[in-house]
């Protein structure tokens, strides 16, 4: 099933239903291609549950997955995936994927300049799915960009238009000193003066659904560990690619831990070629248990200040090593801490949706990056993978007998799994 197919399923399904759901787009197709990225919908003033509902029936009836919901007052963004699509085969086809946007008040940065319920009495019937007027359509997305962005004055903007949302039919023709927030604040004016109510609707379901994702990130955590030589940089690099505008509004990569705590010039010894165990009374004790103490609280302020809100955004936050690779191999970070110590670490750190840990055979490990003996390699490989078991989103992929595109399908596949879990409203 294409992305198309399934935009136009659930412009049927809606209609169906009685709800007002429209493309923004002014095709005449519900199954026409999409203009950009996502798919731009004008919906009926409904609860979210009631469009995400709707948007996990029809997906999941083609084998399609929700994977992420962003709420966001009068927008919500939601990403469905093919579980069953080969993205590594072209990363820049789009099919596997779709992004749809429900609009259910029209307006610039939270400022409401049209009326939708006038835009939907005006609407047809088309091919059993709702069709705004093309004139409808094309003017308030001219009118939405030119109030946000600026620019030259849009051409195709009726002057009732104009007037329902800038207060005069000459609107867009008028010298403005100020830019972009002259407009907008004249059109906030005249939202108060003409729809006071759905700007205080519109400001009231912001604020809740901020408190909402508060509360409920929308976004996940992936966690990549493994021995140096699995293939760590290269999956990342991969998903970034696979993830952005396809399962979420963007990716952020963190190395380690979030570093909002610099090492305080405390760095840790450069790699060397065997991983000595600890003697009964380790060397720099004082500056093993001040790089721990560190490490502890980067994870729980940056945690908070960095990674939290990237959630909360919706984004998927992928840390290149994690909390495992300081308890699998912690004199390659420069400490020597007893392993309760190490295990307390995690608690301070924010719990991974998804733990990857990649894992390739000693020869194999040493043959890439040469900084380890066999049986240090061996270790490494059975610690990394007896941690990835203690995490409930735990997955460990030998990279020495599957192809880097195959790592990267396997972790996708994996990840669509977890986040349609995670995206679900009744989630515990």
């Amino acid at each position: 099933m294409s992305r198309e197919a399934l935009l136009a399923d659930l412009l049927r399904m809606a209609r169906g239903r009685g709800w007002h759901l429209s493309r923004l787009d002014a095709a005449a197709d519900p199954a026409a291609a999409f203009e950009g990225t996502d798919a731009d919908l004008l919906a009926g003033w409904r609860p979210w549950p009631d469009w995400l509902g709707l948007v996990r029936a029809v997906a999941e009836r083609r084998g399609w997955k929700v994977v992420n919901a962003v709420p966001m007052g009068g927008v919500m963004a939601v990403w469905v995936a093919d579980p069953a699509a080969d993205l590594a085969a072209d990363p820049d086809d789009p099919s596997g994927a779709a992004q749809i946007d429900f609009h259910r008040a029209l307006s610039a940065r939270g400022v409401p300049f049209a009326d939708v319920p006038a835009l939907f009495a005006a609407a047809t019937v088309e091919r059993g799915a709702l069709r705004l007027r093309p004139e409808d359509a094309r003017a308030v997305r001219s009118l939405e960009k030119w109030l946000v962005h600026g620019g030259l004055p849009p051409v195709d903007v009726p002057a009732a238009l104009a007037l329902a949302a800038l207060g005069r039919e000459d609107g867009l023709d008028r010298p403005w000193n100020g830019g972009a927030a002259a407009r907008r604040f004249t059109a906030l004016m005249v939202a108060l003066r003409r729809r006071p109510a759905l700007v205080l609707r519109l400001a009231a379901a912001k604020i809740l659904d901020w408190g909402r994702r508060l509360v409920r990130p929308p976004g996940i955590l992936l966690a990549v560990s493994g021995p140096d030589g699995a293939g760590k940089s290269s999956l990342i690099a991969g998903l970034t690619t696979a993830l952005t505008r396809r399962m979420a509004p963007g990716v952020r990569v963190f190395h380690t831990r979030p570093f909002l705590l610099p090492r305080l010039g405390v760095s840790p010894p450069p790699p060397v070629a065997v991983e000595t165990a600890a003697p009964r009374i380790p060397p720099g004790l004082v500056r093993s248990w001040i790089r721990w103490a560190i490490a502890c609280a980067d994870y729980w302020l940056g945690g908070l200040l960095w990674v939290r809100p990237a959630l909360v955004a919706g984004r998927v936050v992928v840390f290149d090593r994690y909390v495992p690779d300081y308890r699998a191999a912690p004199g390659r970070r420069g400490i020597a801490v007893p392993a309760p110590a190490l295990a307390l670490m995690a608690r301070f750190a924010p719990r991974p949706a998804v733990t990857v840990v990649l894992t390739a055979p000693p020869d194999v490990l040493i043959r890439r990056k040469g900084e380890a003996t066999l049986e240090e390699a061996a270790r490494q490989n059975r610690t990394y993978a007896r941690l990835a078991a203690e995490e409930s989103g735990g997955l460990v992929l030998d990279t020495g007998v599957l192809e880097p595109a195959a790592v990267a399908l396997k972790v996708r596949a994996h990840l669509i799994e977890v986040m349609a879990v995670h995206a679900r409203p009744d989630r515990t």
